[in-house]
């Protein structure tokens, strides 16, 4: 809009539009058609949709003898994913182009404003994790390494990579122009693949590599890590999900992946526990395989095993578990609870007293915050019931001397009722410890009656103001003092032990 009246004014102004005497009209008819065809010129060239031959767009040999080989995956370096808001790896927009030559799937991409899974899905597997490190100048250590040894025959064959292409940097485009050896280093390490290239036009290498075969498949959830197999709306690999290893799936709509070479029929069967408390309503699981509804069943609480007969499509395949209902832990088991006040803390604490005074906060996206004053003595914080804010910190160094001991006193005396407050000692309570302080603690929910129950000691504390003597969750030791008051944050549908596909 700015630019068409920026044009309309300068076409106005060259036309004598309200101005007498400024030359020859015929002049200044001319001069505005000119200054209307550079407009036109310059907009159709600031919106052609042409490349311009900024780059060489001629598709290398390599790339055009790959065209004539059988389907498969490539492995490109440099590898990386590229959307608007970041860089994985090192993205090379060029290789998506020569696609158009060899019709070959590529472990690589440039897209937009994508869902943050289909990063977080590459991030985490050691394979990639590896290369990455390696072409951003930063060598991988020998346990990320060997994790992505262990992984590698099973990403080539889930993804069905049968070939690895090396390319040549692009001079002075960086990182990759000054890390290309290393990362080409790295995944020849890493990738098993051919003696020999397969094609080598001086420029581009091509090796050969072998995928084994998919299915069957047998996975054991928990005892190793899944996350090859799983995209979105899973948890961790737990050791012991309701009395078995496993892994929750966290979200209403959980994603998994497997590969098939053809369309043969098959048979899925899975372990499964649905999350449940008292008072819980049924829960309902409908699985889908490439959008096409398998089954849809109820399923009861503790563990039970599930089989349906699908057909798979050759390549990839998504198969949606999708449940009823999700629900969250602290919430429906009551946790976080602190000691018997019947309070809910907003916030996960975790306080440790002992040389040093610890006071960590963690929200529900698992952000950890450091709360604690860090003074010898008694370290104070206060939190909103409500939203676990932090409204105040301090410290009284009790160690030094009853005058410390009175503002402490005086300090916790004034805290409004219904607050949130948490104690952690560093180097213990101190020697003056008084009956005022005692009482004063009473009124935070503690179970100390008199000086002689916390002198010399370790003292952590977490209660809410006002709730009555003994109603706080408080530990006190000699030396080293912890609790913890929290639940989990995640939603939980259901917990999967294992899973075949035969």
């Amino acid at each position: 809009v700015l630019a068409a009246w920026g044009a309309w004014w300068l076409l106005g102004k060259m036309n004598g539009e309200g101005a007498e005497g400024r030359g020859n009209e015929r002049a200044r008819g001319w001069l505005a058609l000119g200054v209307t065809g550079l407009l036109a010129a310059g907009i159709l060239v600031e919106h052609a949709a042409m490349p311009l031959p900024t780059t060489n767009a001629r598709i290398p040999d390599a790339v055009q003898q790959l065209a004539s080989l059988p389907d498969g995956a490539v492995w490109q370096i440099p590898m990386g994913w590229r959307n608007s808001f970041g860089v994985l790896g090192v993205e090379r927009t060029q290789a998506q182009y020569w696609m158009t030559a060899h019709h070959k799937p590529i472990i690589s991409g440039n897209t937009s404003r994508n869902p943050a899974i289909k990063f977080d899905y590459f991030a985490r597997l050691p394979l990639v994790a590896a290369i990455v490190q390696a072409e951003s100048g930063h060598p991988p250590d020998d346990d990320l390494l060997a994790a992505a040894r262990d992984q590698a025959d099973e990403v080539i064959t889930l993804w069905g990579v049968r070939y690895l292409m090396l390319m040549p940097p692009v001079p002075g485009r960086l990182p990759y122009a000054d890390t290309w050896q290393v990362s080409q280093q790295t995944a020849l390490e890493l990738i098993p693949h051919s003696a020999a290239p397969i094609i080598d036009d001086g420029d581009i290498q091509i090796y050969g590599v072998e995928p084994g075969a998919p299915l069957p498949l047998t996975l054991d959830f928990g005892a190793r890590n899944t996350d090859l197999w799983r995209a979105e709306g899973w948890g961790l690999d737990e050791p012991d999900v309701g009395g078995a290893n496993g892994v929750w799936a966290t979200a209403r709509r959980a994603h998994f992946l497997f590969r098939s070479e053809d369309a043969t029929p098959r048979t899925l069967r899975f372990s499964i526990q649905p999350f449940t408390w008292p008072g819980a309503p049924d829960q309902y699981l409908t699985i889908q395989l490439n959008d096409q509804t398998v089954a849809t069943t109820p399923v009861a609480p503790g563990w039970q095993t599930f089989e349906f007969e699908i057909a798979p499509r050759p390549g990839i395949n998504h198969v949606w578990f999708r449940f009823m209902h999700v629900e969250r832990p602290r919430d429906k088991l009551q946790q976080a609870m602190i000691g018997s006040t019947g309070v809910q803390s907003p916030v996960n604490i975790a306080v440790h007293a002992f040389d040093q005074a610890f006071i960590t906060l963690t929200g529900a996206a698992g952000e950890a915050t450091d709360a604690s004053f860090g003074r010898r003595g008694y370290n104070v914080t206060v939190l909103d019931p409500k939203s676990g804010e932090i409204l105040d910190e301090q410290g009284f160094d009790t160690v030094a001397n009853a005058y410390e001991v009175e503002r402490l006193t005086a300090y916790l005396d004034q805290i409004s009722e219904g607050r949130i407050v948490i104690l952690a000692t560093r180097e213990g309570a101190g020697e003056f410890v008084s009956p005022e302080l005692a009482t004063a603690l009473g009124r935070l929910g503690s179970a100390v009656r008199s000086p002689a129950d916390l002198a010399g000691r370790a003292h952590a504390l977490v209660g809410v103001v006002g709730a009555g003597p003994g109603s706080a969750a408080e530990t006190i030791d000699a030396r080293d003092a912890y609790l913890e008051v929290s639940g989990d944050f995640r939603t939980l549908a259901a917990a999967f032990d294992w899973m075949e596909i035969q």
